[in-house]
């Protein structure tokens, strides 16, 4: 242990009996981190929580087998451990999720820098033999005595917010402030997911529910997609214009643009959509036109699903994410191509064309700042 912080020098050095590593990871176990957020809490040290999860782990495993999957995590704990050298203490909770404790390190704007560092510097971390992977974290982060007086209290307060990281799309860190999730029930929120299918489901209720009027189905869509999923801004695209524009609460720009059909229909595959988790990968020549699209608007991650029927195309449903990459989930993405195609056969049946459709003003939905 550095002598860095005089408090994790004591409580470290004091007694090896009760210090213990984990064995595939070689940072403290579940065990010596309770034990130590324990002793700052009797103590009355301030300190910060993190609560670390590596997004779609289960993924990796099933890609590249379990070996790999224990490669990905000890070099995970590696990076967190030269992320805060000098500043806290790793440890592994259980499976792919990890806790960092930052002794007497509670500002707002220091902590955001932290998990500002580790998220973008994960991406940059190629783990051995996966060439290619792009990993990213999920954290909640919770505060003690600001947040919560007792080890249950702020766990439970970060856990909260990380369930909370992972609907906005993974990737991202989000810090407990009362003020916004105090509100949040982590067995109701959880109890409250729905399936993919019952996705879908709800989805085409939406559509269909106005008769011939598909204009009303698809604005009260959209509010109720970007509102569940935490979009940053999902529209339709037809072939002249942005229509149906929906904004999150909390998304950081309101402005977005048109995007040449050019430029999409080079990115689109066989199926019918293009999956874009970070436009910094977009370097070859035929993919520029549409990464400077992308950077234009701020753009990190994008997906963009056409919509068609039989042999008519009418448009794409587009969904950005805007400054972060978005590592967009399986249930995201059928829910999405349902509605296309559901949108499609309605236009088809009804003989319309995206083009016939009123212009819908921006909608803002979702907490506000």
């Amino acid at each position: 242990m550095a002598e860095w912080l005089n408090g994790a020098t004591e409580y470290f050095s004091a007694d090896g009996s009760r210090i213990m590593r984990d064995a595939l990871t070689q940072v403290y176990d579940r065990q010596t981190m309770v034990g130590y957020m324990e002793w700052l809490i009797s103590r009355g040290t301030p300190f910060s929580f993190f609560f670390i999860d590596v997004d779609n782990f289960k993924n990796i495993n099933d890609t590249y087998g379990h070996i790999a999957g224990d490669v990905v995590l000890a070099d995970v704990a590696h990076f967190l451990e030269k992320m805060v050298e000098g500043k806290g203490v790793v440890g592994r909770y259980g499976g792919d999720e990890f806790m960092l404790i930052l002794e007497n390190i509670t500002d707002y704007s220091e902590i955001w820098d932290i998990g500002h560092a580790i998220n973008m510097g994960l991406t940059m971390l190629e783990p051995r033999g996966m060439e290619g992977l792009t990993l990213t974290l999920s954290m909640g982060i919770s505060r003690f005595p600001l947040n919560a007086y007792n080890f249950n209290g702020v766990v439970t307060l970060a856990d909260k917010v990380l369930y909370r990281a992972k609907m906005k799309g993974r990737n991202c860190f989000i810090i407990y402030l009362p003020e916004k999730h105090a509100h949040i029930n982590l067995k109701e929120t959880r109890e409250a997911k729905f399936s993919g299918m019952q996705l879908c489901s709800r989805a085409f209720g939406h559509l269909t529910a106005y008769g011939e009027d598909i204009s009303v189905g698809i604005y009260n869509l959209f509010k109720h997609i970007v509102s569940y999923f935490m979009f940053d801004h999902i529209c339709i695209q037809d072939r002249q214009r942005i229509n149906f524009d929906a904004v999150y609460g909390l998304a950081e720009q309101r402005e977005f643009s048109y995007i040449p059909r050019s430029a999409i229909s080079r990115m689109i595959d066989k199926v019918g959509y293009a999956n874009i988790t970070n436009s910094a990968t977009l370097n070859a020549d035929w993919q520029q036109e549409f990464r400077q699209a992308l950077d234009d608007q701020n753009i990190k991650s994008t997906f963009i699903c056409e919509i068609t029927a039989y042999d008519k195309r009418y448009g794409f449903i587009r969904v950005d994410t805007v400054k972060t990459i978005r590592i967009w989930q399986e249930n995201e993405m059928a829910t999405l191509i349902a509605m296309a195609n559901a949108i499609g056969l309605i236009l088809y049946y009804q003989k319309k064309k995206l083009e016939d459709l009123p212009l819908s003003p921006q909608v803002v939905v979702g907490e506000q700042e």
